[in-house]
């Protein structure tokens, strides 16, 4: 089920861990995409990702950019019908679905309970 582009699956290379801290805990899906000036996808961060930093580093203050996958999964959104079959292929939870230009239009969660 399609689930709207929110601010809260959103950051930006230059926010702060805290700040994508915050936006995990108000989705409540584990994942924020990371997108530049222009709103093109350039990376995707999880609670597991900021939680072995702050293991390794103990720095709240490093930007999302330092830790963020810089190489996330999508689909484009003409493609959006093999979302489910994707995410289990690749043992995702969520796909973000960009149009032409790289942006994200949508976000696709393999369960998604609304």
């Amino acid at each position: 089920m399609a689930k709207k582009v929110e601010e809260i699956f959103i950051c930006k290379r230059e926010d702060r861990v805290a700040t994508a801290l915050r936006k995990l805990d108000e989705n409540s899906r584990g994942i924020v995409f990371v997108v530049d000036d222009k709103e093109k996808l350039i990376g995707a961060m999880t609670d597991g990702d900021i939680r072995r930093w702050l293991i390794k580093t103990g720095n709240l203050e490093a930007t999302v950019g330092e830790i963020m996958n810089p190489n996330p999964l999508f689909l484009l959104k003409k493609d959006s019908e093999k979302a489910e079959r994707f995410m289990k292929k690749n043992r995702i939870n969520a796909v973000p679905l960009l149009g032409s230009h790289g942006t994200i239009k949508d976000i696709r969660f393999l369960l998604d309970d609304e």
